[in-house]
């Protein structure tokens, strides 16, 4: 089966440089490593491995206390934009780089060198415009300090802290005596700066924080602002991709590997864009005319395409990444990026108005009915779980962001083909033709507890199969997530997602599987949570079918 695997453009229309500093450790020749303890190869870590575009830059303008707005203009290091406008809230941050004290706007002055965290959402006015989130001030000499939320927590002997955090790509390592206020308690979920320079290359990567602080509460930016409300900064998750038009230089397809080496926009270099031409992550090609699937050999030097890639780059040179999906055939407006819908909704007073929630409930694209293309609007064929191309110049800052969409192009072929490929492969491989209905658990049948996803995909409940198998299963109602630990192995299972990892379970030990992707995600059903039964077949399970009765052990 070629599954599709698809990955949402990012919200912003101008993700098209490298000031992002999305340079993460992975598998490539490093440009600079020394030996760590334990004998693992190290990187420094020459840029960040933000949770939004993040980038070094030089203070041009500070807006006056005439004007009726807050910001800073500041020009990019890496020049991949001439000017950026950051636009200053309630909830932005100072901080000094090097002793960790939160400071004030006020404190920063035209000329100074700056670390700046910013919204992906940015305007295409002149200059362009963002939310920021940090400012880093004091950043001549060491390491800018990197922004990280707490994805789990273990504690060793000592009182020091391994943190993971990244999607689960980095285990950071904080001393107790590491942080800047010795009375911290950090929790999972929060906020929290770490100084380190180098990451081992293992996966999940491994640091050493010499330095840590909680992220402050924006009391001071709001003092100067005026507002006397308390308020806490809300800061987006993590961008996992980058969408952006680049020029094709090379296509390199030798059968052991195939990549694309492209021209990136405003001076940002070339980039190696690795991709498969078969298998499951085979890269998806789609018309952006016509949004017909095409093969990998469309792709032509010398022409402007549309690419999704991984934000997490090597550190060799030129920097690699791995290719998502590229849109070819791009005419004078290419389109901003492939989404997948996740809600439909009308608005308006007549209902005129369709909006659609995509990119993980992150951002909101509303149209009229004349934005379609003829076919789609003959058809009425928008649904969930589909996939359209979107034409839109402004992201309103706001969460979820929102953008009005000027045309959009369904991909029926690609969603049609999606599932019929699913449902042709589950048919196959776990009922015959038949859809079963009963589970069979040891010496216990269970009626009806095996439900199917649109697609095809048998859906089991996780907790009866689980604590079957052996496993401990704790709910976590706030975050939707159900853990699995049979003390050897655990995994989280989220409702409405279809990645996962398991990692061990063993106090002490270390270990984490690369993030995995079921055939559909964890859903609800009358308040309990179903999983593709998949699921259990790779925590290392056997899943059997006999007429209508599957049988899982």
């Amino acid at each position: 089966m070629k599954k599709i695997r698809m990955i949402c453009a990012a919200l912003t229309i101008a993700a098209i440089g490298t000031f992002g500093g999305m340079a993460f450790a992975a598998d490539a020749q490093p440009q600079n490593t020394e030996p760590v303890v334990g004998g693992e190869t190290a990187v420094i870590q020459e840029e960040v491995a933000a949770h939004m575009y993040s980038g070094y830059a030089e203070v041009k303008e500070i807006a006056t206390a005439e004007m009726n707005s807050e910001f800073i203009l500041v020009k990019p290091e890496d020049e991949s934009y001439s000017e950026i406008q950051l636009n200053i809230g309630a909830d932005t941050l100072f901080v000094n780089n090097k002793t960790g004290k939160e400071v004030k706007m006020s404190d920063i002055k035209v000329g100074d060198r700056v670390y700046v965290y910013y919204d992906m959402a940015m305007t295409r006015s002149i200059p362009p415009q963002s939310r920021a989130y940090l400012v880093l001030t004091d950043v001549k000499e060491g390491m800018p300090a990197k922004l990280w939320t707490a994805e789990e927590i273990k504690t060793e002997d000592g009182g020091d802290l391994v943190v993971t955090t990244d999607n689960g790509g980095l285990w950071l390592r904080v001393p107790a005596k590491a942080w800047i206020d010795e009375k911290t308690q950090l929790q999972e979920g929060d906020r929290f700066l770490a100084w380190y320079d180098i990451v081992a290359l293992s996966y999940p990567g491994q640091a050493n924080a010499e330095k840590a602080m909680l992220l402050p509460s924006g009391a001071a930016a709001a003092q100067e602002l005026g507002d006397t409300e308390d308020t806490t900064v809300e800061i987006p998750a993590a961008v996992s991709t980058i969408t952006s038009t680049v020029k094709v230089k090379e296509i390199i397809n030798d059968g052991d590997i195939q990549y694309l080496l492209v021209e990136r926009p405003d001076g940002a270099g070339d980039i190696q864009l690795n991709f498969a031409t078969e298998g499951e992550n085979a890269l998806l090609v789609v018309d952006a005319q016509t949004g017909v699937i095409q093969d990998w050999s469309s792709i032509q030097p010398g022409t402007q395409i549309m690419v999704n890639h991984n934000a997490a780059t090597t550190f060799s040179l030129p920097p690699q990444s791995w290719l998502n999906y590229a849109l070819v055939n791009l005419g004078e407006k290419p389109p901003v990026g492939l989404f997948k819908i996740e809600k439909i909704e009308k608005t308006g007073e007549n209902n005129e108005i369709t909006r659609i929630l995509t990119n993980e409930g992150s951002l909101w694209i509303s149209f009229p009915m004349q934005a379609l293309t003829q076919d789609c609007m003959m058809s009425h064929s928008l649904k969930t779980d589909g996939y359209i191309l979107a034409w839109y110049d402004i992201v309103m800052e706001s969460y979820p962001a929102q953008a009005n969409a000027d045309k959009v192009l369904e991909l029926t072929q690609l969603t049609g083909y999606a599932e019929k490929e699913r449902e042709v492969e589950w048919e196959k491989k776990y009922y015959n033709n038949q859809q079963t209905s009963e589970l069979v658990l040891g010496d216990m049948v269970f009626a009806d507890m095996v439900k199917y996803a649109t697609h095809g995909v048998p859906l089991v409940p996780v907790r009866l199969v689980a604590e079957y198998l052996g496993y401990e299963v704790n709910w976590n109602h706030s975050a939707q997530v159900a853990n699995l630990n049979n003390g050897t192995i655990q995994t989280d299972v989220f409702d409405g997602q279809e990645k996962f990892n398991y990692y061990t379970a063993i106090p002490g030990a270390v270990g984490m599987s690369t993030p995995l992707s079921l055939d559909g995600m964890a859903r609800m059903i009358n308040d309990i949570l179903y999983v593709p039964a998949e699921l259990f077949e790779l925590l290392g399970h056997e899943i059997t079918v006999s007429g209508d009765m599957m049988t899982i052990k």
